[in-house]
């Protein structure tokens, strides 16, 4: 048994989804509740912002790489109906697109601001509303990932009736 190149190419993009959408799903089951096991505040912050620093580059790496291998893998489609692609699938495509760049902006977001903003807690400088500004970047990194679930869920339907 031989596999094509398209076969390579869809194995890959759904390896790479898996990827991603395990990365969220890793974060909001095992990172969050871990956290609030750690003793003090200043190991939890330190804890959250390593797992940040580290794991939202490597997921938006995994996300870009989706993306490439599903435009690979539209080429030949694009290339069989030419000038009449876009009448046919462009609706959809741009609505996949546009949903899959939402997610990006969504975990640069996570990456960016909630990540910087784990660093401005510092327990030196502000020490009594450090509980909130903690609970507000939890807060902050459960909405954006579960936006991320619902997000990538619907694009992958969307794919299905393309």
């Amino acid at each position: 048994m031989t596999l094509e190149l398209k076969d390579i190419l869809l194995i890959l993009h759904f390896v790479f989804l898996s990827f991603y959408l395990g990365g969220q799903i890793f974060y909001l089951t095992i990172i969050q509740p871990a956290s609030y096991k750690l003793f003090s505040i200043n190991d939890q912050i330190r804890f959250l912002q390593n797992i940040l620093r580290k794991q939202n580059p490597i997921l938006m790496l995994a996300l870009c790489l989706v993306v490439l291998t599903g435009g690979f893998m539209i080429t030949p489609i694009k290339a069989s109906y030419q000038a009449n692609y876009f009448s046919a699938f462009g609706a959809k495509l741009v609505v996949k697109l546009g949903y899959f760049f939402v997610v990006f902006l969504i975990t640069a977001y996570q990456t960016l601001a909630v990540g910087f903003q784990i660093r401005f807690l510092d327990p030196a400088k502000d020490m009594k509303n450090l509980k909130t500004n903690l609970g507000k970047v939890r807060r902050n990194m459960t909405i954006t990932c579960i936006l991320n679930i619902l997000v990538t869920a619907y694009v992958i339907y969307l794919a299905r009736h393309l």
